[in-house]
């Protein structure tokens, strides 16, 4: 889902070149701006640019393999078709899932994205993101709120949606519309449960193509957890965990020619095998996180 409405809203930006991924701070307004009448000097001083975030590139690949005995039984234009069809809509359902899951992520897997557990901290006066030390510079912090800590206690079916409400309120600014909220498995069940003898109103868009979601305060929240499958790497999210993303200011940076895309066709130097590779390069990047918020248990 949250590759999708990136996608939908063009925030996936490929063909992205360079020796990191640059991402220039937008966190408060143009300090050029003067009011004045006739003849006046306008202000042409340089906006101060304290600082810009820098990402590192990350790499995934997934490996379509047909080896000659393989080639062998399914001899035959249809059926070796067939065969591969069926393993390159595995390959491209899996590389699309794990980066999905790796979105999510605190990006402390080896060579793994630094995804939404990076990027919006439980504690933002703590850390680095982008290459800015958030105990020093502010404005590299997102929004927090602690249902213990800042709340009435852990989520419930009647507290969730006063919660949800908090972090709205708190990183709305007049004009951004496109928001989402990515709920983990026990948060969505309790908005799901709090809303249940209510009037309720749904992303038709992203129901239909299979992503379950809710509106809320005008906000469309979708199950960011679901089925995980046991034995992969995958980022599983937390169940009592939301963000509340504004996407105008998170991007998805992709290298020319890695958006999921296939590497020529290898043959195997020491084995009876044909590869394909399907691959990304890029990473989540962020230029303003005060429009960023995390609703948690502690």
């Amino acid at each position: 889902p949250i590759l999708y409405r990136m996608n939908k809203s063009g925030n996936i930006k490929k063909d992205q070149t360079g020796w990191t991924l640059v991402e220039e701070t937008d966190y408060q307004e143009n300090p050029t701006f003067v009011r004045y009448e006739g003849s006046d000097v306008l202000n042409t001083s340089q906006a101060p640019v304290l600082s810009a975030f820098e990402y590192n590139w990350k790499q995934a690949a997934v490996a379509v393999i047909l080896n000659g005995l393989e080639q062998i039984q399914n001899d035959g234009i249809h059926a070796s078709i067939s065969l591969l069809s069926g393993r390159i809509d595995n390959a491209e359902r899996t590389i699309k899932n794990m980066i999905e899951s790796d979105i999510r992520s605190d990006g402390t897997t080896a060579k793994q994205i630094g995804g939404l557990d990076l990027l919006l901290a439980e504690d933002p006066t703590t850390g680095t993101v982008g290459g800015v030390d958030r105990a020093t510079f502010a404005y590299a912090r997102n929004y927090k709120y602690d249902t213990t800590a800042d709340g009435s206690g852990a989520a419930t079916s009647a507290l969730i949606e006063n919660y949800m409400r908090q972090v709205n309120i708190s990183t709305h600014r007049m004009g951004d519309k496109n928001c989402l909220w990515v709920l983990g498995n026990t948060y969505y069940s309790l908005l799901m449960g709090a809303v249940t003898t209510n009037q309720r109103f749904v992303d038709e868009e992203m129901a239909n193509l299979g992503f379950e979601n809710i509106k809320h305060d005008g906000i469309t929240a979708v199950l960011g957890g679901g089925f995980q499958a046991g034995g992969t790497s995958a980022t599983a999210m937390t169940a009592a965990k939301g963000y509340k993303l504004n996407l105008d200011y998170i991007k998805l940076r992709v290298g020319k020619g890695r958006f999921f895309q296939p590497l020529s066709q290898r043959e195997s130097v020491n084995q009876d095998a044909t590869v394909r590779y399907l691959v990304f390069a890029g990473n989540l990047t962020c230029s303003n996180f005060g429009l960023q918020g995390v609703l948690f248990d502690q």
